[in-house]
């Protein structure tokens, strides 16, 4: 049988670091400015095998023959964040400051690097991808993960809400230890003051006078693909990641005199958009899109308000390219 899952937990405590190789080691920071990363809500974890060790049934009988050890065991957990940065400057030199979702954003797919006082991230080169690893602390058990890769979603519901990051980590987790619980006690979390959907900056074809409601953006990244490898003790190498179907939606008051967005439908008309948070130098962070299409205008009424949801599919000038998606933090 393949598949199997083996068990899920609530993660307490989470420490996550960039691998210098993929599925190399690293030593954790638990201290300030350190490696802990402060969540929305309690992560669950599941641990999957790829083959559980199962044996059919033998011929003759109707029992049970004992089983082989299982194989291939990964962990997945969704990491939900609030979309934050640093509050300081940020600076490549010792101690550095960079967003605190650093680490999941370049396990998304992102290469970051500092521009003056901005930290940009941009599409990696296809085989340049970085891989995190991570420790997490349950009431009673320690894991570690290795050579892990995110999927990556945005967004807010209304207006006045806190962005939401969640990341959908994949990778290769060892077996449980005996934990005390002082991971939970001893982290130090950077704990920055989240920028609120007010102000929010939506540029759409260089319209700019959209009144905004809600945001949501997916990356979909597909890191789902197991790589199997009958060499290793375990049989499982990680995943590989793939390729992304990626969106913007945005639910808007509808302004037919101000944007049609029926034409841009119906002509698959190519357009910039970009959407900016927070008003605070050092907490401020924008996702850009060069080269868009709008695929959807789906109609809605909130009240007596007319309203449009606007879905935009987000693709690269050229397809060679890897220049579809860039965000900042300011």
């Amino acid at each position: 049988m393949a598949g199997a899952v083996e068990a899920n937990g609530v993660i307490h405590a989470l420490l996550v670091q960039k691998e210098a190789s993929y599925s190399g080691s690293v030593t954790f920071d638990s201290g300030s400015a350190g490696d802990g990363i402060l969540v929305r809500e309690l992560p669950e974890f599941v641990i999957n095998y790829q083959h559980d060790g199962d044996r059919p049934t033998p011929q003759g009988t109707e029992g049970k023959q004992k089983r082989n050890a299982p194989t291939g065991r990964t962990v997945e957990a969704s990491i939900v964040t609030e979309f934050v940065g640093a509050e300081a400057v940020y600076t490549a030199s010792a101690p550095t400051v960079l967003p605190p979702q650093d680490a999941f954003i370049e396990a998304a797919g992102f290469s970051g690097s500092l521009e003056g006082n901005t930290v940009v991230y941009k599409r990696n080169a296809i085989d340049a991808n970085t891989s995190i690893a991570a420790l997490f602390e349950s009431r009673d058990t320690l894991r570690r993960v290795a050579a892990a890769y995110c999927d990556m979603e945005w967004g807010f519901g209304e207006p006045g809400e806190v962005g939401l990051a969640t990341f959908n980590m994949v990778g290769l987790v060892t077996r449980p230890t005996a934990s005390a619980g002082t991971l939970i006690a001893d982290v130090v979390y950077d704990d920055p003051n989240p920028p609120r959907a007010v102000d929010v900056s939506l540029t759409i074809n260089s319209n700019t006078s959209l009144v905004v409601r809600s945001a949501n953006f997916v990356l979909q990244r597909d890191v789902s693909t197991p790589r199997l490898d009958a060499n290793s003790a375990d049989g499982h190498a990680g995943f590989a990641a793939g390729r992304q179907d990626s969106k913007l939606t945005v639910v808007v008051e509808a302004d037919p005199d101000g944007f049609d967005a029926y034409l841009f439908r119906e002509n698959a008309v190519e357009f910039a958009s970009s959407l900016t948070i927070g008003d605070v130098a050092g907490n401020i962070y924008a996702f850009s899109f060069p080269t868009c299409q709008l695929t959807e205008v789906n109609e809605q009424l909130d009240g007596p308000v007319a309203m449009w949801e606007l879905i935009v599919n987000i693709h690269n000038a050229n397809p060679g390219n890897r220049d579809d998606i860039t965000i900042t933090f300011s």
